[in-house]
């Protein structure tokens, strides 16, 4: 029988994690899945604990190969699957029991080329944190909802890369020629965004189905910050750049794009480790002035963005743009602490035809500061006028209540006037019917016709 979802798992070194993960898959209530791992070269005994799965468990295949990589691991297993879907899943994490059986009932609803899902981060001294691509919208039927990349744009480039917390259409990824590239890390950036740009059927289940395990100090993410791999990253720029223009997507996203590399090169260089900081710093300011971005782009940079671009532009060093950084936080630089930062007033970087030239003076860093903490005042400001402006709105609700309450009493005050005079009309109205009956019980005709009121009385009995 055809497995329904196929399941593709890169093993390197994860003797202490891939029973757990293999548990989890094995014991899936969807039966009609295929397994198969792909063994990277370990040198540990995953090999031998794989082997011990597949002799209790037919649907699990092993394949060996030297050290190549979680991208061209996962390449050669799209290769081997026969599944209707694929799903990936990395041999240290882990997924709930039924998560295959709803992800492909979705993906089948639908006729999904991919399935999005939610995810759980389990990180040192068990520390957690929920990954949710979208809230979920009660209004909306998720086996009846298919979308592409324009229902929500920031899904391509500026929220969660990773490929473990959806499934694929086989055939979708065979067609497209859609693969994995050989960085040692962040492989998976580039085949996110471009799945995510070519497939038109895109679903989604709002439910937290896998676990991601960031406690694992021997990933090779984790590791990275300890390696000058970090510079990877700037191959992945490059590479989506290229994608974005072949696919004519570039004009499009070029904003976004723009704001996705100087995210993750920001991240990134907090991420590396001090030992490698600075080659990482010079590639990184090496790239930035390559980028060379009109003022249109940069003038929609969100200030943080723009802070970090422009600093990196105009400090040579990462020890220079580390001080001046700090000085920035702190609010309190002076026009002749500047001197404390080595620069050359007549140097210039870039040096190439069309790239852009930053001049490196004292002054521009100088006014770059001041305009910083203009923008922080300017932003404090209009953050006190906001709350002037709710102020004075929530002010004039409540005079127009008042208003209103003092209309409603000069009203109320007219009505109890009326309703005394009326009231006292009736009283004397009743003083005179009172009168009126007096007058005519002590009448002769009244007292003659006593004794026949008395008879006709008695009848009525």
């Amino acid at each position: 029988m055809k497995p329904k979802i196929s399941v593709i798992i890169p093993v390197y070194n994860d003797e202490e994690y891939i029973g757990r993960c293999l548990n989890s898959l094995i014991n899936q209530s969807l039966k009609e899945i295929e397994i198969i791992c792909i063994n990277d070269g370990s040198n540990d005994n995953s090999l031998e604990i794989l082997e011990e799965y597949k002799n209790k468990d037919d649907r699990i295949q092993i394949i060996s190969q030297k050290n190549q990589g979680a991208g061209i691991s996962r390449n050669n297993g799209i290769k081997l699957a026969e599944g209707e879907y694929i799903s990936f899943v990395d041999a240290d994490d882990w997924m709930e029991l039924d998560s295959l059986e709803k992800l492909y009932k979705n993906a089948n609803a639908n006729d999904s080329e991919m399935v999005l899902f939610n995810s759980i981060e389990h990180g040192i001294n068990e520390l957690t944190r929920e990954r949710i691509y979208l809230p979920a919208d009660e209004s909306v039927d998720y086996d009846n909802f298919v979308f592409d990349y324009n229902y929500e744009k920031k899904l391509v480039m500026n929220k969660m890369f990773v490929i473990w917390s959806k499934i694929y259409k086989t055939s979708f990824l065979k067609e497209n020629n859609l693969e994995f590239y050989s960085h040692k890390i962040f492989n998976d950036v580039q085949f996110h965004i471009e799945s995510m740009l070519l497939a038109k059927r895109i679903s989604y289940l709002p439910e937290i189905l896998y676990h991601y395990n960031r406690a694992n100090e021997n990933s090779l993410q984790t590791k990275a910050t300890s390696s000058n791999n970090k510079i990877i990253i700037f191959d992945v720029f490059r590479g989506v750049k290229d994608f974005l223009i072949n696919h004519n997507y570039y004009d499009e996203f070029k904003q976004n794009f723009a704001q996705f590399m100087i995210v993750e090169s920001r991240a990134n260089l907090l991420k590396t480790s001090d030992e490698f900081k600075d080659d990482y710093y010079y590639t990184l300011r090496s790239e930035f002035i390559k980028m060379n971005f009109d003022s249109e782009t940069l003038n929609k940079f969100p200030f943080g963005l723009y802070n970090f671009y422009m600093l990196v532009l105009n400090c040579e060093t990462y020890s220079n743009f580390d001080l001046f950084k700090t000085k920035i936080s702190k609010d309190d630089i002076e026009i002749d602490e500047i001197s404390e930062i080595t620069l050359n007033d007549d140097e210039s970087i870039g040096g190439q035809t069309g790239q852009q030239e930053v001049l490196l003076s004292q002054d521009k860093l100088f006014l770059f500061n001041l305009e910083h903490q203009l923008y922080r005042k300017n932003k404090h400001i209009k953050n006190l006028n906001n709350k002037i402006n709710i102020l004075e709105q929530k002010n004039e609700k409540l005079n127009n209540k008042l208003t209103s309450f003092e209309n409603n009493n000069i009203k109320l005050k007219e009505k109890n006037k009326k309703l005394k005079t009326k009231n006292q009309d009736i009283i004397n109205q009743n003083k005179e019917l009172k009168k009126l009956i007096k007058e005519y019980e002590s009448s002769t005709s009244w007292k003659i016709t006593k004794p026949l009121r008395k008879t006709t009385n008695m009848f009525k009995k």
